[in-house]
């Protein structure tokens, strides 16, 4: 998938990808977490879900896209989603019942 920030455009292949998030206090600005690292990307949470795979991705959050077959574990104590490479992803009570929901009706792993 291709993604622009300001200086450049940067090719990620989707599997290599973790999660990406709003950044609060930035319109149109994006942090992209892949399996290398962040980077942070130009563009709107709602564009980017509309090209991802469902199968795949969940995009049911507001804030969020999360790479399914990427998610090690999840502790809903301290919400947080764990990712290989030891990742991690910080959501709300209600987000974290989302995901875990999802993953009790079989979605993708």
């Amino acid at each position: 998938m291709i993604f622009k920030n300001q200086t450049e455009t940067i090719s990620v292949p989707l599997d290599d990808i973790l999660y990406l998030s709003t950044v609060p206090g930035m319109r149109n600005a994006l942090l992209l977490v892949t399996i290398f690292g962040e980077s942070f990307i130009d563009g709107k949470i709602k564009d980017i879900k509309a090209k991802l795979d469902a199968a795949h991705f969940y995009t049911e959050l507001k804030s969020h896209v999360i790479h399914l077959r990427k998610v090690k574990g999840i502790d809903s104590a301290r919400g947080l989603i764990q990712f290989e490479g030891e990742n991690t992803l910080e959501l709300n009570t209600p987000s974290i019942r989302k995901v875990l929901q999802h993953f009790k009706e079989g979605g993708n792993r």
